[in-house]
């Protein structure tokens, strides 16, 4: 197979525009632009510029991407994304690749993999080592994760600001949809090594 590099740039200032493209799911508000190389060989896909912004539902909210970067590992994707949520830093780690050593696994496909994950909103740290199950008539998750520090006041508390400690109050009390969740089976050991409330 001959060798490609090609520069490529994506902006999608509507996600709700590609509804025709992606039927079965739930597209958020908000825009997106990317950037990277497209190769063909051994190395596949990397972007190294991901930015915009995700009208997510409540109680998340509008995501703000400052940075990110995603590539086609030999193993898996891999992919991290920077950026703000409820005026909060976050960032995000994710890496995908068989059950078995040296095994690939494609997330968007049929099959069985591993996800190793981090992910930071404020002074919060989540790890997470978990096996995905998505061939079948049910999918499932399950495996470890991890909380280093846990704040019940919301994740804009952790900035501090009056203005959203006041938001806090009230964080938790918003519903959180979980319909999606019917047809998935979640089998998760959860351990947090630090609670903080007022």
């Amino acid at each position: 197979i001959a060798q490609i590099d090609a520069r490529v740039e994506l902006a999608v200032p509507d996600l709700k525009a590609l509804r025709p493209l992606l039927p079965t799911y739930a597209l958020p508000a908000g825009g997106l632009r990317m950037s990277g190389r497209l190769l063909r060989g051994d190395d596949g896909l990397a972007l190294d510029r991901i930015e915009g912004a995700i009208d997510a539902p409540e109680p998340l909210g509008r995501i703000i991407l400052a940075d990110g970067a995603a590539r086609q590992a030999p193993n898996g994707p891999t992919a991290r994304l920077e950026g703000q949520l409820r005026q909060t830093p976050f960032r995000l780690e994710l890496g995908f690749a068989g059950l078995e050593a040296g095994q690939p696994f494609n997330p968007l496909q049929t099959g069985s993999g591993r996800l190793d994950l981090l992910a930071t909103l404020g002074d919060a740290r989540l790890l997470g080592d978990l096996s995905l199950m998505s061939s079948g008539p049910r999918r499932s998750i399950q495996g470890d994760l991890k909380i280093e520090k846990l704040d019940l006041r919301a994740p804009g508390s952790f900035n501090r600001s009056p203005a959203i400690q006041e938001e806090a109050r009230v964080w938790l009390d918003r519903s959180i949809p979980v319909e999606r969740l019917r047809d998935l089976d979640l089998r998760l050991a959860l351990r947090i090594d630090g609670l903080e409330t007022d």
